[in-house]
């Protein structure tokens, strides 16, 4: 069975380990369009402990990361960083806790905020639907139809097979996810030194949330942004396009050798960065546009132009093409819209807060 093969086998919570530097290690769930969503973990390895870097977005994940840890060394686990608050980064983390109970958990101030608030309230409302949900997609699967009763496309048959496969595990997983609130929080920048190296944890500014901290390795050049940069899909629910344009900017004034994207491959070269920030700060024009010259949102959804924009993320491919839509279309133009008219929809914020 080849690689691929197998992983199109696995369950949708598998890990892979891949080694960037002798002592820090890419946590990658493959396929990074696959659902249920699920973030990248760093692993990197000091003189008497180790730090992670997100990677246990629920708890089977945070288990299989836990082992990875344990495969490397014998060390513990004394730090977890979380780099936003959406639950793919973090519901698993008392699981590591149960392997280290001395773990702190480390996030932007923001970030423990909305973890602990009405951002997070997404979590029981979906434990209580998903499993009618999943019930739907099981029936619209066997009867290989759509919603619509058009005949399913094969990418979207495939998709729904997928989730269908593991639907019981997907469901215990959400069931057994839960919150940790991190114990140290840190506002621009916060220094975990030890012999062996610096991690400089840091906000640049808002991005895809209001509390996105990227972690730095200055020594290394390795860089884990969250989901600032996430591949080959970005997310944009909870976004702030234009002030992610300028959050961006400042990444081209890291030495950066390896970017570790919050979701996908890691990066050796600023190509998909610059991409990114070129699309956003497209959008964010059309939407200050748009607001000035009194459209809705409706109107500005409708009659938008991607320029091509699109094609570069998702060349056409379906699968990319419906994670599109679903991931970055629809939710950067509502953002972009909001963001244009001074209007702030995160609860924690209110509608005009002004950035932080």
């Amino acid at each position: 069975m080849g690689i691929e093969q197998a992983i199109n086998r696995a369950d949708p919570f598998t890990l892979i380990r891949r080694p960037l530097l002798a002592d820090v290690w890419l946590l990658q769930r493959p396929q990074p369009e696959r659902q249920p969503v699920m973030s990248n973990g760093l692993i990197v390895i000091n003189e008497d402990h180790v730090v992670l870097v997100d990677g246990c977005g629920s708890p089977l994940l945070a288990d299989r990361a836990a082992a990875e840890i344990q495969a490397l060394t014998p060390l513990p686990l004394r730090y977890l960083v979380i780099t936003n608050w959406h639950g793919d980064h973090h519901l698993g983390a008392y699981r590591l806790r149960e392997h280290w109970p001395q773990l702190e958990i480390i996030s932007h101030g923001y970030t423990r905020e909305a973890m602990g608030g009405a951002p997070m309230s997404y979590l029981p409302q979906l434990q209580a639907e998903l499993p009618g949900q999943l019930a739907e997609l099981r029936q619209l699967e066997a009867e290989g139809f759509s919603q619509d009763g058009r005949p399913l496309p094969a990418f979207l048959r495939a998709d729904f097979e997928d989730l269908v496969q593991f639907d019981q595990l997907i469901l215990s997983e959400l069931q057994a996810s839960k919150v940790t609130l991190p114990d140290r929080v840190f506002s621009e920048r916060l220094t975990l030194t030890s012999a062996r190296r610096s991690i400089e944890i840091l906000y640049l500014g808002r991005g895809r949330t209001a509390g996105d901290a990227v972690v730095w390795l200055p020594t290394e050049g390795v860089l884990a942004t969250g989901d600032l940069v996430a591949a080959p899909t970005p997310f944009a629910s909870d976004s702030y396009p234009r002030a992610w344009v300028a959050t961006l900017a400042q990444l081209e004034q890291m030495p950066i050798r390896f970017l570790v994207p919050g979701h996908g491959d890691v990066l050796t070269n600023p190509d998909y960065s610059q991409q990114l920030q070129a699309t956003l700060a497209m959008v964010a024009e059309k939407a200050e546009q748009a607001v000035t010259s009194g459209l809705t949102l409706e109107a500005f959804k409708e009659d938008f132009d991607w320029e091509g924009q699109d094609l570069k993320f998702h060349g056409n491919n379906p699968t990319l093409a419906l994670r599109w839509q679903q991931w970055f279309a629809g939710p950067v133009l509502d953002a972009a819209h909001h963001e244009a008219r001074g209007v702030d929809p995160d609860p924690l914020l209110g509608p005009t807060t002004p950035g932080r």
